[in-house]
């Protein structure tokens, strides 16, 4: 995360020119904490620029491995979804009991 200063994004294949600038605020690298991807773009201090640094190590130790986190947020996501439509199928064709 930028506390200070602006960086320059470049991406190779777009030209010489940087793509857009950041700024206080903003962050950069968030692909490499979510995952060991090679990099898509490059990043260039335009400034003094003053940043916070988060480790993949680090990130992966204080919050584990996310793969596991969006495996199961979308597997709970699809089981509520299975029990929402069984529930408008009983709304719509309420069985009778005896």
């Amino acid at each position: 995360m930028i506390e200070n200063g602006a960086v320059d994004i470049y991406i190779k294949e777009k030209g010489d020119k940087p793509i857009h600038t950041l700024k206080s605020g903003t962050f950069f690298g968030e692909k490499a904490l979510l995952s060991s991807d090679v990099r898509t773009a490059t990043c260039v201090a335009s400034s003094d620029v003053k940043c916070m640094l988060l480790m993949r190590e680090d990130f992966v130790l204080m919050l584990g491995d996310l793969k596991d986190l969006l495996d199961r947020t979308y597997t709970d996501r699809d089981q509520q979804e299975e029990r929402d439509a069984a529930m408008q199928r009983e709304l719509a064709h309420p069985q009778t009991k005896r």
